[in-house]
């Protein structure tokens, strides 16, 4: 990134009518979504690789929802795959999954791959609280809930820079044991950003920590009807953030690679340790 004056070039496949629909979004923030291209860099069987999702921040006056955009296709395609499943029968045999593997190339379902993220982040920027839901390996149910009541600590710079046609400006923070840098717009006066990103005079556009290893870039604006979301389910158990990453921990540690047979529908799940490894956004509380 160039400390001064630098321009995004974007395609907005997420929303082709940003620049006519630029006033409009300045003048009515009622609600409106920044779609967020998020990169983080993991380890593959010792090898760097870049993992990429599109997130959805859904804005409101007071509240917003950050989520992944694809989860909902992702869970329908889901359901369908475990409905066709008759008979299920779960294995640890490496040889045999190899031979699987060199007879179809590919598995035909993998789960505990980590494609996409399945957690929901609510931020309300009036109480200053940030809630996450999250789900257990073994449903697509919201069952557990964090709550935390924080805001980061920013350093304004006098940098500039052009991000999505908006005027932005650079902040610096220290988060959870990482330093980021950050560029937020004042045309855009939401006090709002991807992730637990907040705490600025304007929206939060582009986010990296100073590793390279996690980065949020917006790359397109929509105009929405209302945000979506209930945080009050009775079900819902309440876990701090250390239950929360050991959560997450473990759902990372296995990978089972599914395969499908004929008309039965019988499936064979082989469980194996997971080859990625993947990087802790939050070091230290």
């Amino acid at each position: 990134m160039r400390r001064n004056t630098f321009c995004f070039w974007v395609f907005f496949l997420f929303c082709p009518f940003l620049i006519s629909a630029q006033n409009n979004l300045t003048n009515n923030l009622l609600n409106f979504r920044v779609v967020f291209e998020y990169t983080q860099i993991a380890s593959k069987s010792g090898e760097t690789i870049a993992i990429i999702d599109t997130m959805s921040l859904d804005v409101s006056r007071e509240v917003s929802v950050y989520y992944d955009r694809n989860l909902e296709k992702r869970d329908s395609m889901n359901s369908v795959n475990f409905m066709r499943m008759k008979s299920v029968n779960f294995l640890s045999d490496e040889q045999e999954l190899q031979r699987r593997l060199e007879i179809k190339e590919s598995a035909d379902d993998i789960i505990g791959d980590r494609v996409g993220e399945t957690s929901r982040l609510i931020k309300n920027r009036v109480k200053n609280e940030l809630i996450t839901l999250a789900r257990d390996e073994n449903d697509l149910r919201y069952k557990f809930k964090v709550v935390e009541s924080l805001i980061p600590e920013w350093d304004i710079l006098p940098d500039t820079a052009t991000i999505l046609n908006y005027s932005c400006i650079k902040a610096n923070t220290n988060f959870r044991g990482r330093s980021f840098t950050a560029w937020f717009s004042t045309e855009l006066p939401v006090n709002d950003g991807p992730w637990k990103f907040y705490g600025l005079p304007g929206m939060i556009l582009f986010v990296e920590d100073s590793d390279q290893i996690f980065s949020f870039k917006a790359i397109g604006l929509e105009k929405i009807e209302e945000i979506a979301f209930d945080i009050y389910d009775s079900h819902i158990e309440i876990i701090s953030s250390e239950q929360f990453k050991k959560l997450r921990q473990n759902q990372f540690k296995k990978v089972s690679y599914g395969f499908y047979e004929g008309a039965t529908s019988v499936t064979y799940f082989y469980n194996m340790n997971n080859p990625i490894t993947y990087p802790e956004i939050e070091i230290s509380e």
